[in-house]
């Protein structure tokens, strides 16, 4: 078992939140709302599994803003560990998280050993740039004027109308691999049912990023 001590003293880069050293994006992050900019509702226990099979335990949360897991020191500061590519899963207060292409994926629904997973992120959008990611199913929207993605090495500052809004994403997840909700993949989790799939795709329009939809044929496929 690793703690996050050691963890730390592995990848030797991790950074603390604090008032004599707060970045822009900190300071962004104090104007939005914690159910907005974390995954869960607050910090709690929680379990990191790695690649290597070893884990490390402490209270977590995930960000939705840059797709980073942090967790509570001794003192109650915010730390974010750098060194995601070697995270396989996490879970925070049993609720289970899978990390997929610098994304963690939250187990919503389960049929066997089959999950249905969703990733909330974050999305920055301006008319420069475009939207930063794919388009939001919500409508949360709210100005800013300038936050660093760490997790992809941009800076953004803009003067002009800048604005994030929230994105879901659906996936599904099979012994532990994580694949993009779509015909294919559901086909590949339910092989008895392909059938079923591509009767039912004839008939109702789903999109691929949309939630709600994917939800929909999921609960059908579980029956």
């Amino acid at each position: 078992m690793k703690t996050i001590t050691s963890v730390i003293a592995l990848v030797a880069t991790a950074f603390l939140f604090t008032a004599q050293a707060q970045t822009s994006q900190m300071k962004f992050e104090k104007t939005v709302p914690d159910s907005l900019l974390y995954m869960m509702p607050a910090f709690d226990n929680g379990r990191v599994t790695y690649s290597d099979g070893d884990f490390s335990t402490g209270r977590f949360n995930i960000c939705t803003l840059d797709q980073t897991l942090r967790y509570l020191d001794g003192n109650g500061n915010v730390m974010v560990l750098a060194d995601a590519a070697s995270i396989s899963r996490v879970n925070i207060g049993g609720v289970l998280f899978y990390h997929y292409n610098d994304m963690y994926i939250k187990s919503v629904d389960t049929a066997g050993e089959i999950i249905l997973g969703v990733n909330r992120k974050m999305i920055i959008n301006d008319s420069k740039r475009g939207a930063y990611g794919s388009e939001s199913q919500t409508t949360n929207i709210t100005q800013v004027n300038r936050v660093d993605d760490t997790a992809n090495g941009i800076v953004y500052s803009f003067a002009g109308d800048v604005k994030y809004k929230m994105q879901e994403r659906p996936f599904v997840v099979l012994k532990n691999k994580v694949y993009e909700a779509s015909k294919s993949s559901l086909s590949k989790c339910f092989p008895e049912k392909k059938d079923f799939i591509k009767s039912y795709l004839k008939e109702n329009k789903v999109h691929w990023n949309n939630v709600q939809e994917v939800q929909a044929l999921f609960d059908l496929l579980k029956q």
